[in-house]
């Protein structure tokens, strides 16, 4: 792994700490993560799997679709419950 040095104003520094330790990181690692998000090619962490790709695009839904909605029927039907 080799080392980067940044200039950064100092502002930018203690809110760049703050930001780590709310996340439980550190800064070179929300850099790091940060880099891969802007370049998802490159990015394991995102890669769609052959069969996720083979099939994507083959359902459309209505404009008007609610997931949550069609999933609280479903829970509902399964426990026996009334909404």
């Amino acid at each position: 792994m080799s080392k980067l040095t940044l200039s950064i104003p100092d502002t930018e520094i203690k809110l760049a700490r703050k930001k780590a330790k709310e996340r439980g990181t550190s800064i070179s690692a929300m850099v790091a993560e940060w880099i891969r998000a802007d370049n998802p090619v490159e990015s394991t962490k995102n890669k769609i799997g052959p069969l996720t790709r083979s099939i994507s695009g083959i359902i459309s839904l209505p404009e008007n679709f609610n997931e949550k909605d069609m999933m609280a029927d479903i829970l509902a039907e399964k426990y026996g419950v009334k909404l």
